[in-house]
């Protein structure tokens, strides 16, 4: 009986993953640093310096945090800031490709997976992104380890899934802003088996790290001629950044708060005429929590965060079924419910001057 230590598909693995790490790491740190990287790089000097994110001119840059935290000591040993904000997107871009092969491997089989791990390693864009001394490569592994620990939970429906995926959700609030919707992604695979305080308790980091992302971008510390500096005195309050809301508009009238209330009164009758249907849903508590989260956010002219959470109400698994199914779970009082409010806010949104759709998307 011949043994065989590695298969041709891991030595494969293996001899793409290194052809990967060469095409990132070669001439890492020769060019100067970019526009883009600049930022970041002066902000990660500071920190090795004075242990805070802020620029020289007042302000604080609260992009990629965990990232600047990571490269000042790099920065410290080398000396080298081309290289030091350059090497954390690299490492992770190739701690990316497991996760590229896992989830390949899990949807169909370890050729597939192979297949995905040769195209990754070999994209332009990747490795274009891996060089690139910004929070973009860093907050896609993230992004991609917790679509596989949610596929594994959908698949095992084991509890430790549930909460690495919460974890990793959380720390992705400090690599990228832009991963409030990467936190979506926990409460999503809430509605993919039955909810128990179990699972609420597991997905709790998810939850502080949602309120955090939200104070976060309230918090306008990148303002440099407002910006409350560590020393500021007790009572002192924060520059905010309030996004734009339909009902603060001066031509707010009372037209528009009779088209809400038909919008609330419409939403009551589809509720009320498919109950059944809300019945039948895996989680009925949960879904009555996602219609009521989502008239309140086409109310505040929340467009895209509306669509998402219509999204995740559509694939709320049914009861009797096993797998996600978005032709035979596709739930039809949460598409009138969408259509209702998304018809309101444009006709709102069209009489009111003063908002635009380019003020949230």
């Amino acid at each position: 009986m011949r043994s065989q230590i590695l298969s041709p598909i891991t030595w494969s693995l293996i001899i793409v993953t290194m052809i990967a790490a060469y095409l990132r790491f070669y001439g890492l740190g020769f060019w100067s640093l970019s526009v883009d990287e600049y930022y970041l790089a002066k902000s990660t000097i500071s920190v090795s310096e004075n242990g805070l994110p802020n620029f020289p001119d007042g302000g604080y840059y609260m992009r990629g945090l965990l990232q600047q935290y990571l490269t000042a000591p790099i920065y410290l040993l080398t000396d080298h800031i081309e290289f030091s904000v350059r090497l954390i997107p690299a490492l992770a871009n190739l701690l990316t490709i497991p996760a590229v092969y896992l989830i390949a491997r899990s949807l169909a089989n370890k050729k597939t997976g192979l297949l995905a791990v040769v195209l990754f390693s070999l994209s332009l864009w990747e490795i274009e992104f891996s060089r690139f001394g910004r929070m973009y490569a860093p907050f896609q592994a993230i992004f991609l380890w917790q679509a596989y620990f949610l596929i594994r939970y959908h698949i095992d429906n084991k509890l430790k899934d549930l909460i690495t995926l919460s974890i990793l959700s959380f720390f992705s609030i400090f690599v990228y802003e832009g991963a409030i919707f990467a936190l979506m992604t926990a409460f999503f695979a809430l509605t993919l088996h039955a909810v128990n305080w179990q699972r609420i308790v597991a997905v709790s980091p998810s939850i502080f790290g949602l309120g955090l992302a939200v104070i976060l971008k309230v918090l306008n510390l990148r303002n440099t001629d407002n910006t409350v500096q560590p020393d500021a005195p007790a009572g002192t309050s924060f520059p905010l950044n309030i996004p734009e809301l339909l009902y603060q508009a001066n031509t707010f009238s009372i037209f528009h708060w009779f088209l809400v209330l038909m919008g609330i009164i419409l939403t009551i009758i589809v509720l009320f005429r498919e109950r059944g249907e809300i019945q039948e849903s895996r989680n009925p508590i949960l879904y009555t929590f996602l219609i009521s989260a989502l008239v309140i956010s086409a109310f505040l002219n929340q467009l895209f965060m509306t669509a998402i959470l219509a999204a995740a109400i559509i694939l709320i698994p049914k009861e009797n079924h096993k797998k996600i199914n978005i032709v035979a779970d596709l739930n039809q009082s949460s598409i009138k419910i969408f259509f209702i409010w998304i018809s309101i806010w444009l006709v709102i949104a069209a009489s009111i001057s003063s908002i635009t759709t380019a003020s949230f998307l």
